[in-house]
């Protein structure tokens, strides 16, 4: 009698350590090469599929596709803080610029936010107000600079940085019809409704 079937050989062709998403820490992992054969007596002999590679953690055992080693939660954490810093600085000069007359009280408050919210040391009061007076200029567009980084920023650091414009746009005590549009483009440009962004201003008025 003649013993056959079909068997999975597995190979492993990679070892490390990564992310894994089940643990959610760092764990070690084996990728391993999966293919199908026709065995006979137990030895393999013709392949019936094609090879599968999966990453599993030596931890959990969980089973993963290799894409999985691409995920790096703390680079990602750092993109969307650049990302974030970068939309807080465009966003508060851009108000400052909104109604084409850059008044210290408005930079200030700006740089005031962007240092608190770690900002860096290379953003200064004079780097603000010098950005806001190409953005009232008509040599900056705050629109481009927003969207290039909308979709690395989260709804709630979106909501924090409206809130910014809207404060800085209160510091001359007045409220202009151009720093109304300008809030609303920067709302779009970070892909938030109107509605959301009014939303937003109407929670700062109640709280």
């Amino acid at each position: 009698m003649i013993i056959w079937g079909t068997r999975s050989v597995n190979r492993t062709i990679n070892r490390g350590d990564f992310h894994c998403p089940q643990c959610k820490d760092r764990r070690p992992y084996r990728e391993r090469r999966s293919r199908t054969f026709l065995h006979v007596y137990w030895i393999p002999m013709f392949p019936l599929s094609g090879r599968s590679e999966h990453v599993w953690c030596e931890r959990c055992k969980s089973m993963f596709q290799r894409e999985v080693l691409m995920l790096d939660p703390r680079a990602q954490q750092a993109a969307a803080q650049t990302a974030f810093t970068k939309a807080m600085i465009t966003a508060s000069a851009a108000m400052a610029a909104a109604d084409g007359n850059v008044l210290d009280a408005e930079v200030e408050r700006a740089w005031g936010y962007v240092d608190a919210l770690g900002g860096g040391a290379d953003i200064t009061v004079d780097k603000i107000r010098a950005f806001a007076g190409l953005i009232a200029a008509g040599r900056a567009d705050p629109a481009a600079e927003l969207e290039a980084v909308a979709d690395m920023i989260p709804p709630h650091a979106k909501e924090l940085i409206i809130q910014i414009a809207c404060t800085i746009a209160a510091a001359d005590g007045e409220a202009d019809p151009a720093e109304g549009q300008m809030l609303r483009l920067i709302g779009a440009s970070l892909d938030m409704s109107e509605a959301h962004v009014f939303g937003v201003m109407a929670s700062m008025r109640q709280g």
